[in-house]
């Protein structure tokens, strides 16, 4: 139903209503000024708000964060390399959560994932079987253990971290990975996220897959019972061979004042006894079924692949 424009005798009849009931008219002006009050102070407030300024080869600009506790920057420099400058702790750690999900989000994902044993949420069933191993080890469980035990400032870093994260998901599209993944949300960034991917790294720097050795020591016992020699004895004096510290040295060392003599040779064999018949068989099953898996083929190649940006804080 179409509505007519008021009349002018209906205006005149509110007009009246404000001349008989002043209290009207000041009620209405006092709202007025409340309004004008209120936006003034939120305009205040968000001139106030501590910005971030983000400078690169191509310019630069300025962008409100509200997490910020002050002023801060970020300088990228030839190299693409981010230098964060902050004037507190929180802001440090907000903005290094901030760039690294800029430049990593989709890397820290699948990083958080595989210490928890959930990547095939991500990439399918082919990430299954490496789900199924990584969460028998329980990294993740291990960091749920491990985040109560944290100090309250170190609690305090891992949460500004996480919300620098979030902070640009919030803020930005995901990166491509993600679509071509027909995936368009991401989990919030948690501390526990941070401590379950330590634990991932620690474990890939620290975590000896020693089913090869393994493999091979049982392998030379077992071809030296058919052939006649002592498996045993060749592999731990030849092809593994270990020895005991040895205070000679090729180049005389002033602080050793006495005549050099070489130590007595003395090979160190690994007791072998508790080794079952069917270790053999077992060892080359898990090597099998581990192969493919990406954080155990990293385990195997050692460092060959080579090392990751590092983030210095100065």
């Amino acid at each position: 139903m179409a509505h007519s424009k008021p009349s002018q005798l209906a205006l005149l009849s509110r007009c009246r209503n404000i001349a008989t009931h002043p209290q009207i008219f000041c009620v209405s002006k006092l709202i007025f000024r409340i309004m004008v009050v209120l936006g003034l102070v939120a305009l205040g407030a968000a001139q106030d708000r501590p910005t971030l300024q983000t400078e690169d080869g191509q310019g630069g600009s300025v962008v409100q964060l509200p997490n910020l506790q002050a002023a801060a920057r970020v300088i990228r420099d030839v190299n693409d390399i981010a230098h964060v400058k902050a004037g507190n702790e929180h802001d440090l750690f907000f903005l290094q959560g901030y760039v690294h999900a800029q430049d990593r989000l989709f890397q820290m994902d699948v990083s958080r994932r595989q210490a928890s044993g959930t990547l095939a949420e991500l990439l399918g069933p082919a990430a299954l079987a490496q789900d199924v191993q990584l969460r028998t080890i329980g990294l993740r469980r291990a960091a749920e253990r491990s985040l109560p035990l944290q100090s309250s400032r170190m609690q305090a870093i891992l949460q500004a971290y996480a919300d620098g994260v979030n902070a640009y998901v919030a803020s930005h599209a995901l990166p491509p990975e993600y679509a071509a993944l027909k995936l368009t949300n991401f989990g919030a960034w948690t501390p526990l996220d941070s401590l379950a991917t330590i634990k991932l790294l620690a474990f890939g720097q620290s975590f000896q897959l020693d089913t090869q050795p393994t493999i091979a020591l049982l392998s030379y016992q077992k071809a030296g019972k058919i052939l006649g020699f002592d498996g045993t004895k060749l592999f731990f004096e030849d092809v593994n061979r270990a020895a005991p510290f040895d205070r000679a040295s090729t180049v005389p060392d002033a602080s050793n004042s006495g005549p050099l003599r070489a130590a007595d040779e003395k090979v160190i064999t690994g007791d072998t006894t508790f080794l079952q018949p069917r270790t053999l068989e077992l060892a080359n099953e898990y090597e099998q079924k581990t192969k493919d898996m990406e954080v155990f083929r990293k385990q195997r190649k050692g460092r060959e692949e080579g090392f990751s940006n590092e983030w210095a804080v100065s």
